[in-house]
C-alpha cells in the first residue's frame, strides 16, 4: 500500500511540476510576445520618423532648389537691365554726337555763306 501511495504522490508531484513548467513557459513567452508588440510598434515608429526625415529633406531640396532657380533668374532679369540700360545710353550718346555732327556742319555752311 505504502508503494502505490508513493506512485500516487510521485505521479501527481510529476503532473504538478508539468503543470509549473507549463505555466513558466507560458508566462516568459507571454512576456516575449508583449516585447515583440512593443518592438514591432517601435520599428513602425521608427520608419515613420524616417519617412518624414525623407519627406522633410525632399521638402528642403525642393526649396533650395526653388530659391536658386528664382535667384538666377532675378540675376539674370539684372543683368538684362545693366545690358538694356548700357544700350540706352550708347543710343543717347550717338544721338548726341549725331546731333552735335549736324549743328557744326550748319555753323560750317552759315560760315560759308558769309
Amino acid at each position: 500500500m505504502k508503494t502505490i501511495l508513493a506512485l500516487v504522490v510521485t505521479s501527481l508531484a510529476i503532473a504538478g511540476c508539468s503543470r509549473e513548467t507549463d505555466t513558466t513557459v507560458t508566462e516568459p513567452s507571454g512576456a516575449s510576445s508583449k516585447e515583440m508588440i512593443e518592438q514591432n510598434k517601435d520599428a513602425r515608429k521608427e520608419a515613420l520618423n524616417e519617412e518624414k526625415r525623407a519627406v522633410d529633406r525632399s521638402a528642403e531640396a525642393a526649396k533650395k532648389s526653388l530659391d536658386a532657380n528664382q535667384d538666377a533668374t532675378k540675376a539674370q532679369i539684372d543683368a538684362q537691365e545693366k545690358i538694356d540700360k548700357a544700350q540706352i545710353e550708347a543710343e543717347k550718346k550717338k544721338t548726341d554726337a549725331q546731333a552735335e555732327a549736324d549743328k557744326e556742319k550748319v555753323d560750317a555752311a552759315r560760315n560759308a555763306v558769309k
